[in-house]
């Protein structure tokens, strides 16, 4: 093979080009030593420098406006962008400046001088804060809260027997989801919910527990929060008033577990399989949803002071776990090929490895052989 059929097309985040050269400047970051009375020099070596690549480009044509103000766009684009070198391969590299001159004399010619940097990755020395420990920690905190002011709030004393079968029809109707009903636990605390109804310390500990054994709630989040009803809560006044007491009854019950299922989904998230940097922030705005609509759910008695502080401790420290698996996970860019290319070929090109199944696997590409040309690909940066 010569090395004329080694040269690969030149392009700029996918915006093809024509280049007549390029230069690489490389070498040395060099401390210089000089001393007085000393004749010899010293030099420090402080690593390698950052490659620069000076590139004439080209684009020309009757069209040559669109692809010029494409390349442009290109140029403008903030952060690192992937570089297809004509002689050395891609890249991953920042716009220095670029330089764009058009002339009459030569109509339909864009000419470019772009000058890239080598961009790197930002890497520094970070606090070891355990995340996943600190979110334990406020779920923990978040389910004793909820627990503590279903407590205080709930009570039967008083009510009918057909008031008292509302609620348990209340609780049975969660036991039903498909989340509860994946759980072994779920027949033993539905038989039992006759006998701890009357205890509101033991039957929000049977509940809370229950939805901390579950590895989906999004059933129960899905369910809608019960009105609390406007019953003064004596038990004593016509039926109106005890329907109203019931409903309030129905309405903490239904609080209690679809809290529970709050605190448990900001534990479960952050630790679902991700693998960029773009999963994460798909899970982070799932997060930030199923909290949003808590707190602005329509007809709820607003919760406790002490039980929407813990709250947002959980999803605080939700979204600052996920911040930590961010950080550790390859970004993600967009490019498209000139020409359908082999993915075993696109991978070693791209990163010198064979990493053809994670380009197959994140694009959804039919056949290995030919990754499409002409569509965005989302490529990992390393």
């Amino acid at each position: 093979m010569t090395w004329r059929d080694q040269l690969q097309p030149a392009s700029f985040r996918g915006v093809p080009f024509e280049m007549t050269s390029t230069s690489l400047t490389a070498g040395r970051r060099l401390a210089r030593h000089e001393y007085p009375q000393r004749d010899v020099p010293y030099l420090e070596d402080m690593g390698r420098r950052a490659r620069e690549y000076k590139v004439e480009a080209y684009i020309i044509g009757p069209g040559y406006m669109s692809g010029r103000d494409q390349l442009l766009a290109a140029v403008e684009e903030e952060g690192a962008g992937q570089f297809v070198n004509r002689y050395h391969g891609t890249k991953l590299v920042t716009v220095a400046e670029c330089e764009l001159s058009e002339s009459s004399e030569f109509g339909g010619l864009a000419k470019f001088t772009l000058h890239f940097v080598e961009a790197g990755e930002q890497i520094q020395p970070t606090a070891d804060i355990d995340s996943d420990r600190v979110l334990s920690q406020a779920q923990f905190d978040a389910f004793a809260a909820i627990e503590d002011d279903f407590t205080q709030q709930f009570s039967i004393d008083g009510l009918p027997s057909w008031g008292v079968d509302d609620i348990l029809a209340t609780i049975e109707a969660f036991l039903q989801l498909d989340d509860f009903r994946a759980s072994p636990v779920t027949k033993s605390v539905s038989s039992k919910s006759a006998t701890l109804i009357a205890k509101p310390a033991s039957l929000a500990s049977e509940l809370v527990a229950l939805v901390r054994s579950l590895d989906y709630v999004t059933g129960v989040l899905d369910q809608p929060y019960a009105r609390a009803g406007s019953g003064s809560g004596s038990g004593s006044a016509g039926g109106a008033s005890v329907r109203g007491v019931v409903q309030r009854q129905q309405a903490g019950v239904t609080a209690l577990i679809k809290r529970a299922a709050l605190v448990q989904y900001a534990g479960l998230a952050p630790n679902t399989s991700v693998s960029t940097a773009g999963e994460v922030q798909v899970v982070r705005a799932d997060i930030l949803r199923v909290f949003d609509e808590h707190d602005y759910a329509v007809g709820i008695a607003r919760p406790s002071a002490a039980v929407a502080s813990s709250l947002k401790v959980v999803r605080t420290s939700a979204l600052a776990h996920l911040s930590r698996q961010n950080a550790a996970l390859p970004r993600t860019y967009s490019m498209q090929l000139v020409e359908p290319t082999p993915a075993l070929v696109l991978s070693y090109s791209l990163y010198g490895t064979l990493r053809a199944g994670d380009i197959v696997k994140r694009n959804a590409v039919r056949h290995p052989s030919f990754v499409p040309a002409g569509v965005p690909l989302q490529l990992a940066s390393e």
